[in-house]
C-alpha cells in the first residue's frame, strides 16, 4: 500500500510474530518505552496475539498466546489466513477494491485446516481459531514478524503471510484516516489510500559476476563479495571499507572471507576499536568518534517508521541533543561522515545521494542531496540530514 498501517496506540489488536518488543526495543511497538505502551494498550482492552516458541514478556501480557513448534510460524499463519476466508471474517470491500489473487490464496491454504495445524505445529485448533477471529474482527490493527522468525526457515514466506493478513483484514490506513508519522527532520510524504501493483524485489541494477545474483531489495548478497574479490578479471573487486563491522566473523565461510581480505589491495576499518580480528587485516584503521562524543538527532529512529509496520515513532517527533563530551585531549578521532567527505574531496568527486527508504511507505523520487566538492567538510551545501542507508554515489 502507499499508505502505511495503523499504530499500535489505535490498534484494537495486533499480531506480534517472533518478536519481544519489551525487550528488544523494536518491532510492533514504538521503542520508546514498550514495556508501558503495550500495558496501557492492555488496559485499554487492545488485544494482543504473540506468536513465539517461548513464552516472552510480550506473551505473558497476549490476549492469546500460540506458542508454536520453531519453524512453524507459516503453517500457524496459514491456518489462521483458512479460518478468515473459509468464515468470511475479511474486509470484502478492501477486499474487492485492492487486493488480487484470493482464490489462489485460498487454494494454497486449504489445507491447513486448525486441526493440521495444531498437529504440525503443536498449536490448540481452539486458539488458532480464537485469534483468527480477534485479528479479523477488530476495527484496527496490525501484524508485525522480528528476528526469530525471519532467522527460522521459511522466513521469507512468514513475511508475505502476514501481508497477506493485513491486506485481507484492511490494516492499512483508509483516506481521510490520520497518518502516525508523515516526517519531521526526513523527508515529508505524501501517503496515498490506493494499492501499489506488484514490483520486482530482486533481478535488477549491477550484476554481479558469480552465481548469477544482482541486487534486490535487501541490498547486495553478502555471501557473494569474498567469490567477488577472489575472481580476477574485469569488475574484480580490489578494495573495502567496513564501518563498525567485523567480516571476518560476520560474514558466511570464514576461511574464504580471509583469503579475500588478505586478498584486497586497500582495505580500510572506521571503528572505536581495534579489538575485532578483521581490523589487524586492515591497511588502515581510522579512529572514530564514541556516540557520545557526536551530536545526535533523532533522524535514524524516525526512519525506522518508513521501516515496516510498528517501528519508529508513532507521533511527529524530533529532538537535537549536542556531544554529550569532547573526546581526549590529542585524540586523533573523527566521525565516520568525515572519512568519505573527506576522501571525496581529495578525489575532487562530486558526492550525490539519495534517501534509500523511498521504496517503502513513502512516495515519489527520493529526496536528493548534493555536496559540493569544493566546499569544506563544515560548509557542506547538503541543506539536510540523509536517512540511514543513504544511497551514495560519486562522478568526477
Amino acid at each position: 500500500m502507499a499508505k502505511p498501517p495503523s499504530a499500535i496506540d489505535d490498534a484494537d489488536t495486533w499480531l506480534l510474530v517472533g518478536v519481544n518488543p519489551i525487550v528488544a526495543h523494536s518491532g510492533g511497538v514504538p521503542n520508546q518505552n514498550p514495556a508501558k505502551r503495550l500495558k496501557e494498550a492492555v488496559e485499554r482492552d487492545m488485544k494482543p496475539i504473540v506468536l513465539n516458541p517461548r513464552r516472552t514478556e510480550c506473551a505473558e501480557r497476549a490476549f492469546v498466546h500460540l506458542q508454536a513448534r520453531p519453524g512453524e510460524d507459516p503453517a500457524v499463519l496459514a491456518g489462521m489466513i483458512r479460518v478468515i476466508l473459509g468464515e468470511s471474517l475479511f474486509d470484502a470491500e478492501f477486499v474487492r477494491a485492492h487486493v488480487a489473487g484470493i482464490d489462489a490464496l485460498a487454494a494454497a491454504v486449504a489445507p491447513f485446516t486448525p486441526h493440521y495445524v495444531e498437529r504440525r505445529a503443536d498449536v490448540p485448533a481452539a486458539d488458532l481459531v480464537l485469534a483468527a477471529r480477534t485479528f479479523a474482527s477488530a476495527r484496527r490493527g496490525g501484524a508485525t514478524a522480528g528476528t526469530g522468525s525471519n532467522m527460522a526457515p521459511r522466513g521469507n514466506l512468514t513475511e508475505y503471510l502476514l501481508l497477506c493478513l493485513m491486506s485481507l483484514c484492511g490494516r492499512w490506513l483508509k483516506a481521510g484516516e490520520r497518518v502516525p508519522n508523515a516526517g519531521v527532520l526526513g523527508p515529508r510524504f505524501a501517503p496515498r489510500a490506493q494499492a501499489n501493483p506488484p514490483w520486482q524485489a530482486w533481478g535488477y541494477g549491477e550484476k554481479l559476476r558469480v552465481r548469477d545474483f544482482s541486487d534486490a531489495a535487501c541490498g547486495l548478497p553478502t555471501s557473494a563479495l569474498p567469490d567477488e574479490i577472489l575472481l580476477p578479471g574485469d569488475g574484480q573487486v580490489k578494495a573495502l571499507i567496513s564501518i563498525g563491522g567485523n567480516p571476518l566473523m560476520a560474514w558466511p565461510d570464514q576461511k574464504k572471507t580471509l583469503a579475500a581480505l588478505k586478498a584486497l589491495d586497500l582495505f580500510v576499518c572506521l571503528d572505536i576499536q581495534t579489538a575485532y580480528n578483521s581490523c589487524h587485516l586492515a591497511h588502515y584503521n581510522i579512529a572514530c568518534k564514541h556516540s557520545l562524543e557526536s551530536p545526535a538527532i533523532t533522524l535514524p529512529n524516525e526512519m525506522l517508521s518508513y521501516f515496516g509496520t510498528g517501528f519508529g515513532y508513532s507521533v511527529p517527533y524530533a529532538q537535537y541533543a549536542p556531544a554529550a563530551t569532547a573526546p581526549p585531549p590529542g585524540a586523533d578521532v573523527i566521525e565516520e561522515w568525515e572519512f568519505f567527505y573527506e576522501v571525496a574531496r581529495r578525489m575532487r568527486l562530486e558526492l550525490d545521494m539519495a534517501v534509500a527508504y523511498s521504496w517503502t511507505t513513502t512516495s515519489g523520487e527520493p529526496a536528493r542531496y548534493r555536496f559540493d566538492r569544493r566546499a569544506s567538510p563544515r560548509r557542506t551545501s547538503c541543506s539536510r540530514s540523509c536517512a540511514p542507508r543513504a544511497a551514495c554515489r560519486s562522478r568526477a
